[in-house]
């Protein structure tokens, strides 16, 4: 019986043994810290953030459209011929043409010769000198839109009635449709008034004949032989108000 309850005893202790052992397993598992988690790769094609918006050249939305001033409309200009004597051709800002062509926007072809009048020949000019009636053909050639005759004032106390209506009656059969202004006869020096009246009458008539415009001067400033700067801004108000 002695061997039988050894070996039982044998058994029970390798028994506890074994129990012992697997307790003391289990508490190490226990124990042993946890492994951090192995992070699984996002799947190809799959967003995992999104990208923060950055503007940039291409991006930035464009500006709307303003209108910039448009260039200064260009005004059409006048086409005028002035046909007159040395009273027609001054020069500077504040001639009467020049002032009369500021203010219409006139584009001015200027025939006007020293001397130059209904019945008197041009005492100095570009060319083969001649009067007024002589120059209708280069008249004609402007195609103008007006033409303005000044003079009278070189033909001092000579008649004109003749040679006005001549001249006028070729003027229109050259231009139909031309807008013809004569101005009258102004006084350069003393001792004229009395022709100056005759050769005004002569004008007036002559140019009316032929469905054109007269326009009154008066008697503008003037100094021995010419306008006076300030003979010269009257003749310009006067006929910037009949024309303007």
């Amino acid at each position: 019986m002695l061997p039988q309850r050894r070996a039982a005893q044998y058994v029970g202790l390798i028994l506890l043994a074994l129990l012992a052992t697997g307790l003391s397993i289990t508490a190490l598992l226990q124990s042993r810290p946890v492994a951090p988690a192995r992070a699984v790769p996002a799947p190809a094609g799959t967003l995992t953030s999104l990208p923060t918006p950055s503007l940039s050249a291409a991006s930035t939305p464009p500006e709307a459209p303003t209108e910039s001033p448009s260039a200064t409309s260009s005004t059409k200009l006048t086409s005028v011929v002035i046909v007159g004597d040395a009273t027609s051709l001054g020069t500077g800002s504040d001639s009467w043409v020049e002032r009369t062509t500021r203010a219409l926007n006139w584009q001015v072809t200027n025939l006007s010769a020293p001397g130059m009048g209904f019945a008197k020949v041009a005492s100095r000019c570009p060319q083969r000198c001649t009067t007024f009636r002589g120059i209708v053909p280069a008249i004609a050639d402007v195609k103008p839109d007006i033409v303005v005759i000044f003079g009278s004032m070189a033909d001092g106390d000579n008649p004109i009635g003749p040679d006005s209506r001549e001249f006028f009656t070729a003027l229109r059969k050259a231009l139909p449709k031309t807008k013809i202004v004569a101005l009258s006869p102004v006084m350069t020096k003393q001792g004229q008034l009395g022709w100056i009246r005759l050769h005004r009458n002569n004008i007036k008539g002559a140019v009316a004949a032929v469905d054109g415009r007269f326009i009154d001067l008066e008697l503008p400033a003037f100094r021995a032989g010419g306008l006076s700067a300030k003979g010269q801004e009257q003749v310009a108000k006067r006929v910037v108000s009949a024309l303007g």
